[in-house]
């Protein structure tokens, strides 16, 4: 399943609309936007529109799909990647990543200096 169907199924799921409502809203806002937008990102704004907030609902990491911004979902850090340097714009930072898992699948994520220190502390 793509990305468009995913976020299709979970506006479905949110909003008790039918398919054939939701893709004339979505195909309504992309031509409202003169075709600058994905279907995916059109997909999103009428997903908020509806009052959808994707930031608060818990997802499963299979669900998760490009273009989130923010996710809420629970898992098992199954590797850690070691810290590695990096520049950008002139200014310096460190970033490492970590494998996430649950039932349905698994996700790299990354973390910075607040998420390692969330981590240490079991607050993530």
């Amino acid at each position: 399943m793509d990305n468009y169907s995913k976020l299709l199924d979970r506006i479905i799921r949110s909003s008790n609309l039918p398919l054939e409502e939701i893709e004339k809203r979505i195909e309504a806002k992309k031509a409202k936007l003169s075709g600058l937008i994905s279907k995916e990102g059109a997909a999103q704004i009428v997903a908020a529109e509806l009052g959808i907030n994707f930031d608060q609902e818990r997802v499963k990491i299979s669900e998760i799909v490009q273009g989130m911004k923010r996710v809420n979902t629970i898992g098992k850090i199954v590797r850690m990647n070691p810290v590695r340097a990096y520049n950008k714009n002139g200014k310096e930072g460190k970033v490492a990543s970590f494998l996430l898992a649950d039932e349905t699948s698994n996700i790299r994520a990354n973390r910075n200096r607040q998420t390692k220190r969330r981590i240490y502390n079991r607050d993530i």
